[in-house]
């Protein structure tokens, strides 16, 4: 249920009621907007009483003091924010709305078996125990999954989404982008030299983007990542290269 006054969503544990909203992102005229969609952690939801598995965090070395926290996104926040290493002080704690946007773009990047584990871990508060029963797996698998999810969230790139906002991070890699797509130099880097996985480089080559310049100007225009099955995961790849390619060359010349 939502608490009024407050972005924070309690954990719902009873049959029915449903999970937060999730945002999906897309890109339009250089900008993502943000549409309302069914949870991204509700994907092959099923509730604890459904599961007949009892939830407890008595015991669970996980979270440990933080382990009685019952209130999404903080307690996730929590573990993040210790998981990198920086200091964070959850009392009285106040979340902006593009923050969580950023949560939420920082989540959407996980794997779909990530954030089923993230789902039943700060949603349903399911202790490793539990998870492990419905997971079919170890408590010790759990707790290696867990730390793999919290250390893809707090990588930088997704804590600057986390500590800053979506929007902001979107302003930033919109000017780092205008900074460079009219630079002569991206029209002479070619996929060639972008040293891609295979099946980035054939899906940007069907697309028609064959240099840095084209697919900076299709980032720009939102048309990267409309690209179907090149994925957030792709897009952030080609980016990241075509960037570094940029760099490398510039030191070069």
């Amino acid at each position: 249920m939502k608490i009024q006054g407050s972005i924070f969503v309690r954990m719902s544990r009873n049959k029915g009621e449903s999970l937060p909203q999730k945002l999906v992102w897309s890109i339009e005229n250089g900008q993502r907007s943000i549409e309302a969609q069914s949870s991204v952690l509700q994907e092959e939801a099923v509730s604890s009483e459904e599961s007949g598995i009892i939830v407890s965090r008595e015991n669970d070395e996980m979270t440990g003091e933080n382990a009685y926290l019952n209130e999404y996104p903080l307690n996730l926040l929590i573990d993040v924010y210790e998981q990198a290493g920086m200091p964070f002080d959850p009392a009285g704690y106040a979340m902006t709305e593009d923050q969580r946007n950023g949560l939420e773009q920082a989540i959407f990047s996980l794997s779909a078996r990530l954030k089923r584990f993230l789902r039943k871990r700060y949603f349903e508060g399911q202790s490793c125990r539990a998870n492990a029963v419905s997971e079919d797996i170890s408590e010790a698998r759990v707790r290696t999954v867990l730390h793999r999810l919290l250390k893809n969230l707090s990588r930088p790139e997704n804590m600057d989404l986390i500590q800053n906002g979506l929007q902001i991070v979107l302003e930033k890699q919109k000017a780092a982008i205008a900074g460079i797509v009219d630079d002569p130099r991206a029209e002479e880097i070619t996929l060639e030299q972008l040293n891609l996985t295979v099946r980035s480089y054939d899906l940007l080559k069907a697309a028609g983007l064959i240099t840095v310049k084209d697919i900076l100007k299709s980032e720009q225009e939102g048309r990267l990542s409309a690209i179907r099955l090149l994925g957030e995961q792709g897009r952030k790849e080609v980016l990241a290269k075509a960037r570094a390619a940029m760099r490398k060359d510039g030191a070069a010349s």
